[in-house]
Formats: structure tokens, C-alpha cells, sequence
């Protein structure tokens, strides 16, 4: 990985009309074999360590060794940087587009209706995904910031759902019923909450030449418990539209009796050009479901006035489901007649991917609230196999942050 580096510093002070995509691809392509060299060398030793212990319980070393092992510098070090670096490398010699109508990087959002479509990725698939997106799509990174070995191409994302007790919202979402409602609390990164989206997102037939919408209004962490009591005033300053939006959800909160039901905590690593949003895509790795349901007959019921779990206290496996996939989720603003950006195919036919329409929910939901929370619509793909056997160390590329929830 030191000489990956190394040639990415080359290629980083080389002029941006040099032509280095020969240089770029091999840099790219040794960055995957390390990665798969590492990820097989684990595996193996996994193995070995575990057939060591059936065969002499007598004298178990695999816990001690499986330790060490993850301390090790190649094991425990974020290359995220390297493909942060890369798309940038990629992106700075890309042929020159068309501006954009107003200041560059700026998007409108609302001027789109997009046409989304998930994908489950193996994680042994999930580097070259990235490489293979990034060669079209820059990554973008929170504050534009990348510094060699400390960078992340990822952003922890923490949304907490609320619901009835019924689950009437997700029933409601699940068979998608006109006019069915998703409510969440968002925020970004570490650590405790800065400040909070809330987001609710109403689902149209398109058939009715109606858009699914998705509007949100910002509150301070300390507001959302007054919010949830349907107590909160907005600020003054605050947009009409999004005073307007506050008061419907607080109205949606009391009429329905919704509290803090679910949270989804995933690191999301985005792609988009700066100039357009056609075509954006995001990889959701960790992905996790945490239960939030407040109870008060255990020693992990949640303190007085707090609306998600304390990430400083462990979380009982009971309460917790991970997901051992990435999901990729393109989201297309293209007219009918449009057909996939010409590149997509390729990314989508290098590696296994398995196409899931709403099955991801499904099969977290499911897992967490028992057979009797729904019944799971058909999905527009075939579930991947049993993921069991690639449980435990994850390659590079998939990594738990130290400032994630405890598990």
C-alpha cells in the first residue's frame, strides 16, 4: 500500500493535461490486489486458528491470535484516502462539461424527479465498485478536506424513524398506499447531533402524475423532544414553507401517537458531479438497524427526555441487526426516453451485484420487530445467498468507526 501511495503523490504533482490514465488504472488496480491479497490472508489465518481450537480445545489460541491479528497495522488502517484521491485524480482530467446554470456546485434539488434503483454488494466487491464509480463520478467528501491516511470517503449516517405502535407508517410505506408517510430524524457524523433534519417523505402513484416528495426543515437536537410532544414553536426566520412543514409533523406526531421506533445508522460514501445531478450513487456500508422503542423494565431503557439510544452504553444483541452487504443506490434524474449513462453498465456487470426493490427494509424490519411486523412483499431481485459464512473481518473498505455505536 506504501508504493500505491507513493504513485498517487506522483500522479497528485504531475500537470492536470498530462496524460497518466494509464498510470491511474494500474495505480487503481494494485490499490484492489493488496486488498484482496490482505482479505485472503485474514481469511486463511481465521481458518486455521479456528480448526486449531476444534481440534485442541484443550488449548484454544484463536481469540488470542484473531486480536493481534486486528491490531496489526495493514488490518486496522483506513486507505479510504486512497479513493478519495483517485476520483479527484480521475475528475481533474475528465473531459470539460457544460456549466451549470447558476454557481457551480450548487443543485437545485427540487427541479428533479429521480428514478432510484438499490443494488446489495458483496464486500469483497465493494472496493472495485468504488474504483469502477469514482472513474465517472467524483467522491465527495463532507468539507472538501482529503489528507493522506487520515481522510474517509465515507459519512456516518444516523436517521431514526418514528411510528406508531401499530407500525401503521411502515405498513402504510411497505405496500406503498397513496399518500403513505416516512418520518425521520437525520443528522450527520459523530459524536452527538449538531443538528437534526427532520424528514418526512410522502409517496405518489405515478400513474397519477403526482411526484413522491421528500421535504425537511432543520431543528436543534435540543428541540426534537419538544417537537416529539408536539410543543415545538418555530423559529420566526424559519421559511414559510418550512414553518408550515413543522406544524404538519407535529400535527402527524399527536394524531398518530409516533415515537422514536427505529434508527438506521450506516457510512455512506457519495458520488456526483459538481456541475450536475443526473446521475448521483451512494454506498451504504455498516448498515445497521437499532431498536429505539423506550423501555423502562431494563437496565438499557433510555434516559429521561433523550429520543435515541446513549452510543456512550453498549446496545444488547437483541436490539441490534447488522447488514453483512453494501447497498448501491443510483438515483437517476433522466427523462423517459433516456437510457443508463453508457459507463453504468459496465460498473453494474464487473462485479455480483443483486438488483432489490425495498427488500433491504423488509428483511431489517422483519428481523427486528418478528414474522408478525409484515408481510414481506416480493422483491424485484433474488435474495444473495446466505451471508453467514462472511461474517467477521471485513475487508479495508468496509470499516467500523471507532465513533459508531458500540456493539
Amino acid at each position: 500500500m506504501v508504493a500505491v501511495r507513493r504513485e498517487v503523490r506522483a500522479l497528485e504533482a504531475l500537470d492536470a493535461g498530462a496524460d497518466v490514465g494509464a498510470r491511474l488504472q494500474a495505480a487503481g488496480d494494485a490499490f484492489l490486489e493488496v486488498e484482496r491479497y490482505v482479505n485472503l490472508n485474514v481469511t486463511a489465518v481465521r481458518k486455521l486458528l479456528k480448526k486449531h481450537d476444534k481440534v485442541l480445545p484443550e488449548r484454544p489460541c484463536a481469540a488470542f491470535y484473531t486480536a493481534r491479528m486486528h491490531d496489526m497495522r495493514w488490518v486496522r488502517n483506513d486507505y479510504s484516502d486512497v479513493v478519495v484521491r483517485l476520483s479527484r485524480l480521475y475528475a481533474a482530467r475528465a473531459p470539460a462539461a457544460a456549466p451549470a446554470d447558476g454557481p457551480r456546485g450548487v443543485v437545485d434539488e427540487r427541479s428533479f424527479v429521480r428514478a432510484t434503483t438499490k443494488y446489495w454488494v458483496r464486500s469483497d466487491d465493494l472496493s472495485a465498485v468504488k474504483l469502477a464509480i469514482s472513474r465517472h463520478l467524483p467522491v465527495l467528501v463532507s468539507g472538501g478536506r482529503v489528507t493522506e491516511g487520515e481522510s474517509k470517503d465515507s459519512q456516518l449516517v444516523n436517521s431514526v424513524y418514528l411510528d406508531s405502535p401499530s407500525l401503521e407508517l411502515y405498513h402504510g410505506r411497505l405496500a406503498k398506499l397513496p399518500g403513505a408517510v416516512a418520518l425521520r430524524l437525520r443528522w450527520y457524523g459523530t459524536g452527538e447531533p449538531e443538528e437534526v433534519f427532520v424528514e418526512r417523505k410522502t409517496h405518489r402513484d405515478a400513474w397519477t402524475g403526482d411526484a413522491s416528495v421528500k421535504e425537511r426543515f432543520r431543528v436543534l437536537p435540543g428541540d426534537v423532544p419538544r417537537l416529539l410532544r408536539a410543543e415545538y414553536e418555530p423559529p420566526a426566520d424559519l421559511p414559510a414553507a418550512e414553518r408550515r412543514l413543522a406544524r404538519e409533523v407535529q400535527r402527524l406526531v399527536s394524531t398518530k401517537r409516533l415515537v422514536p421506533t427505529v434508527r438506521s445508522q450506516c457510512h455512506r460514501t457519495a458520488f456526483q458531479l459538481a456541475h450536475t445531478n443526473a446521475v448521483r450513487a451512494s454506498i451504504d456500508t455498516n448498515l445497521c438497524l437499532i431498536n429505539e422503542v423506550q423501555r423502562e423494565d431494563d437496565d438499557h431503557a433510555p434516559e429521561q427526555g433523550r429520543w435515541y439510544r446513549d452510543a456512550a452504553r453498549s446496545i444488547p444483541s437483541s436490539d441490534l441487526t447488522r447488514f453483512p452487504f453494501a447497498v448501491l443506490e443510483l438515483k437517476l434524474a433522466l427523462a423517459e426516453a433516456d437510457d443508463l449513462p453508457a459507463w453504468l453498465r459496465p460498473v453494474l456487470a464487473c462485479v455480483e451485484t443483486n438488483q432489490c426493490g425495498g427488500c433491504t427494509r423488509q428483511f431489517f424490519t422483519k428481523s427486528f420487530l418478528g414474522d408478525d411486523a409484515a408481510v414481506l412483499a416480493r422483491s424485484s431481485g433474488e435474495e444473495p445467498a446466505s451471508p453467514c459464512s462472511r461474517a467477521g473481518v471485513a475487508p479495508m473498505a468496509w470499516r467500523t468507526d471507532e465513533h459508531a455505536v458500540k456493539f
